[in-house]
């Protein structure tokens, strides 16, 4: 059943060496869509709660990007970047408890594309420690109170 929250990942672990991580929740893409037309017309976002403090043992220069993708697996193969945060999180600057918002249009529709998920992007240096949980919703909405 499709989580009506398109609930990405909840506390996921993203202490690792520079590179990408796929979030644990990818959705059929078709599914996806049609529970974001059923919101058409109301802005969606994605939110990302900082659950574990984000840290770097090398003066906390580690960076994190968090982009909305399509692929065409589960495992986001072939990816298409359909929104991005860019640098969103220093890790020096994410105390736990912070949600970081960004607004995104409705995905693209993309031939090759089967799966929506997250790609979290760790960049400058590995992160020693921090987890987050991210969802889609509609902007302005209390459903991220619903969220640990």
């Amino acid at each position: 059943m499709l989580d009506q929250l398109l609930l990405f990942n909840d506390d996921q672990d993203l202490a690792q060496n520079i590179g990408t991580i796929i979030s644990t929740n990818t959705f059929v893409l078709d599914e996806a869509v049609s529970v974001l037309r059923e919101r058409r017309g109301a802005p969606m976002e994605i939110v990302v709660l900082d659950t574990t403090a984000f840290t770097s043992a090398n003066g906390n220069g580690a960076t994190l990007n968090v982009q909305l993708a399509t692929g065409d697996s589960a495992a986001l193969g072939n990816p298409v970047v359909q929104a991005s945060t860019g640098v969103m999180v220093h890790a020096r600057y994410s105390p736990v408890g912070t949600k970081f918002r960004f607004p995104i249009v409705h995905p693209m529709l993309d031939a090759n594309s089967s799966h929506i998920g997250i790609q979290f992007v760790i960049a400058a240096q590995n992160m020693s420690t921090g987890k987050c949980s991210a969802w889609i919703q509609a902007a302005g909405t209390d459903q991220d109170a619903l969220m640990p």
